[in-house]
Formats: structure tokens, sequence, C-alpha cells
């Protein structure tokens, strides 16, 4: 599903985000 994949790439960019602010 379209939509599942999205939520899934979203969840990954967040938490690599979180480890780039974590740093």
């Amino acid at each position: 599903m379209p939509g599942q994949m999205l939520a899934f790439t979203v969840a990954i960019c967040w938490l690599s985000c979180q480890k780039c602010l974590l740093g």
C-alpha cells in the first residue's frame, strides 16, 4: 500500500532526524 510505504519512509526520516539532533 502506498500509504503504508509513505508512513514507513516518514518514520525512518524522523528517526534519522532525531539521531542527527542528538548527534
